[in-house]
């Protein structure tokens, strides 16, 4: 029994890496669209403000936008990872509650993650 748990635990590094790989996916995506905008909309500030709060709208929107790509892709990430891989490797009937368990940790690390880019978002246009 102490056996099986360790081959899970070992199989775990996979998984795990493949899921560090959608969150850096999403967030990279995001945060490469702020930074790009913020400097874009600097630069738009000091020629004329019409345009700016133009461009302000428009980089707003979009970022609404990469903000829900960035969320499907990690939704796809997770959810191939969940219902595909983790069955192959884990034996789910000897640990029901770890299905649960995973579901509410990744969806309070997003929570947690979308909180920080609305924030740098946000604290990135006010400086």
């Amino acid at each position: 029994y102490i056996l099986l748990i360790l081959e899970d635990v070992q199989r775990a590094s996979f998984v795990l890496v493949s899921l560090s790989l959608s969150l850096f996916s999403s967030s990279f995506f995001s945060l490469t669209f702020i930074l790009f905008s913020t400097h874009l909309l600097f630069y738009l500030w000091f020629s004329s403000i019409s345009t700016s709060l133009v461009f302000l709208f428009l980089s707003f929107l979009s970022f609404i936008f990469l903000s829900f790509f960035s969320f499907f892709l990690f939704f796809l990430f997770s959810f191939f990872t969940f219902f595909f891989i983790f069955p192959l490797f884990f034996h789910f009937e000897r640990f029901p509650f770890f299905y649960v368990l995973l579901l509410f940790s990744f969806l309070l690390l997003f929570s947690f993650f979308s909180l920080i880019v609305l924030f740098l978002f946000f604290f990135l246009l006010i400086i």
